[in-house]
């Protein structure tokens, strides 16, 4: 059985845990929308509403995967919400936890630097 079948409940897909296609939106949100439309536990309004929520939030408000908002509460927020449900596995919380230290690392250490880099 695959890690995906055992996290949604021997469901199959790992769009079918609601709570993962959340944490999906929030940590990276085009596996997220993805999730969001291919799941039958939404709505089409709903989808709808996050796409634009997603949209307004990345492009127009400026929202990136190295700002302040994302670094710290999206992220984090998206570990809580795996962390509480029961349906999901505790290694995957693990896996997208140990992920948080190199995505802050990337945040705080390297993407400052790209700017440069790119005009040398």
């Amino acid at each position: 059985m695959s890690e995906e079948a055992a996290l949604a409940g021997d469901k199959g897909d790992w769009y079918v845990s609601k709570t993962l296609v959340i944490a999906w939106v929030l940590i990276f949100f085009p596996v997220g929308l993805y999730g969001v439309w291919k799941s039958d536990d939404f709505i089409k309004n709903v989808k709808f509403g996050i796409s634009v929520a997603c949209v307004m939030g990345f492009f127009s408000l400026g929202i990136n995967f190295t700002s302040p908002i994302y670094m710290f509460g999206l992220f984090p927020i998206a570990l809580v919400l795996l962390w509480r449900d029961k349906d999901i596995s505790n290694m995957l919380t693990m896996k997208f936890a140990a992920a948080y230290p190199v995505v802050l690392a990337f945040a705080l250490l390297i993407a400052p630097l790209l700017p440069e880099i790119a005009f040398l």
